[in-house]
């Protein structure tokens, strides 16, 4: 399906881009300057202009039925200096699809949140562009007209991290000696990707991570809903003069996990379809080709004449500074932004082109699904009922141990066991278990215990076949729409943890 959005009333709006240009003449004696300017719009009247956009679209996504949020009135004063007085802001506005009464702005029921989003999810991006990349852009280019795209960039990032420092370089983070020996290179894979985690236990990333995390605010925000919690369980206990002791409540680690995952999804990591095309701000560029520069992967996208890339970091040291990607990336920093507070988490890869993080909760004696991307915890079947994926072959790796976990995110194992072909079961258990040898080989014999336990416990579990849950059936939510449907991933409506 082709974008719904407009993307000339998207540049209508924004701020002059002056290009100044020296001409000469046969009858002047002196050159003179000409300006060429695209909008008269103000760069901070625009920003604040976007920022009060982004709003009441917000407002709209979250409560698409509250006629409140529907409307724009015209005589609110500062709708009127900061929102319409901007040049192409009403022609904006139509081709979201409010339209203009006499006293106001409306939004008519059945006009289409995904065509809102859209416009939400650009006008965003575009913001940031002119708030953050623009500047740095036209700063580099000054100096010099060669820099990539990459180095100006990572201009921005580097700016607000300083004192980054691993232990190690990267290479020698993920670089252990093999211990399999076979020619599948789909358990080579295995192998290797469980070598990757490692570099998640570097001492000094590790304490660079955890000043990152604004812990005091997130454990703060789970203790009211502990709080909370135990006010329902008193008002049940009250209300039905029974005791409900039996009943669990939640651990304060578990809502503290909830509260960083949604701090992560929000606040920290920001989503990348593709990098902005210079011309026309889409990031629905196509894709030209995959190359590598310095043994890193680079997307090479094309859109509007021109080529721009985007750089697939795997290295934590790197993506703590670009605070960017697609979910690749969202799960590799979430893991490790887990290590930093200390919880077990593994990262978890999938065939189906997605990756995410497990974490065990102590008090669950369970391992928790968490997808940072889609900012959702504990809904693991969603991917095979929500998003309609195909389920064959899912591992979670951590720096002691390595587990097939696929049957956790299917409920139909007979069905997924006929599509794995890529090795027998029966080499893949004897591979996964010379990985965990070597994982815990310098394990203490008291965690080696604690980690053979809690492994039987998961198999028992892993055996159980149940039905989706409300939340499971919804498809996806990160990425722009145009990126869900080229995957057939885009029926979520709602994120739910």
């Amino acid at each position: 399906m082709s974008s719904q959005v407009d993307y000339n009333c998207i540049r209508s709006i924004e701020p002059a881009e002056n290009k100044t240009t020296t001409s000469s003449s046969t009858a002047s004696t002196s050159a003179t300057q000409s300006t060429v300017s695209i909008t008269k719009n103000s760069l901070d009247a625009y920003l604040e202009a976007v920022r009060i956009l982004l709003v009441l679209l917000d407002n709209v996504i979250t409560y698409p039925h509250e006629h409140k949020y529907r409307t724009i009135r015209l005589e609110n004063k500062t709708i009127k200096e900061k929102l319409l007085a901007l040049q192409g802001f009403n022609q904006l506005l139509k081709a979201i699809g409010f339209q203009r009464l006499a006293n106001e702005y409306l939004l008519p029921q059945d006009a289409s949140l995904e065509r809102i989003k859209e416009y939400r999810d650009i006008l965003h991006k575009r913001r940031e562009f002119w708030l953050h990349d623009h500047q740095h852009e036209n700063e580099a280019m000054s100096n010099d007209e060669s820099l990539s795209l990459k180095s100006i960039g990572m201009m921005d990032s580097e700016s607000r991290v300083s004192g980054l420092e691993a232990t190690r370089p990267y290479k020698e983070r993920i670089t252990y000696p093999r211990v399999l020996q076979t020619p599948n290179r789909f358990l080579q894979s295995l192998e290797l990707f469980s070598d990757a985690v490692m570099q998640y236990e570097d001492e000094k990333l590790l304490a660079f991570g955890l000043k990152l995390i604004p812990i005091d605010d997130l454990t703060q925000k789970a203790s009211e809903k502990l709080l909370g919690f135990q006010e329902v369980a008193d008002n049940a206990t009250n209300a039905t003069h029974q005791s409900t002791s039996s009943c669990k409540e939640p651990c304060i680690r578990d809502l503290i996990l909830v509260e960083l995952v949604n701090w992560f999804k929000n606040e920290f990591f920001e989503w990348v379809n593709n990098v902005p095309c210079k011309i026309c701000g889409s990031e629905e560029g196509n894709l030209r080709r995959t190359q590598k520069e310095d043994d890193l992967r680079v997307e090479v996208n094309m859109c509007c004449g021109q080529e721009t890339k985007f750089y697939r970091y795997n290295d934590i040291a790197q993506l703590l500074v670009s605070r960017k990607g697609r979910c690749g990336e969202y799960a590799n920093c979430f893991t490790f932004l887990c290590r930093c507070l200390d919880y077990d988490a593994r990262l978890v890869h999938s065939l189906f082109d997605h990756v995410w993080t497990e974490v065990y909760s102590e008090n669950q004696m369970r391992w928790l699904h968490v997808d940072p991307s889609d900012n959702v915890v504990d809904s693991p079947l969603m991917y095979q009922h929500g998003w309609k994926r195909s389920i064959d072959y899912i591992f979670a790796y951590s720096c002691d141990d390595a587990q097939d976990v696929t049957w956790r995110y299917t409920n139909k194992h007979k069905e997924t066991l006929t599509k794995r072909n890529f090795c027998s079961e029966k080499e893949l258990i004897e591979a996964l278990l010379t990985i965990r040898r070597k994982r815990q080989a310098h394990v203490t014999d008291e965690r080696k215990k604690a980690l053979n336990q809690r492994c039987m416990l998961e198999l028992i579990e892993l055996t159980v076949e149940r039905e989706p849950t409300e939340n499971e059936l919804k498809g996806r939510s990160s990425g722009s729409l145009t990126w869900r449907q080229s995957r057939g991933e885009h029926n979520f409506t709602n994120v739910s943890i």
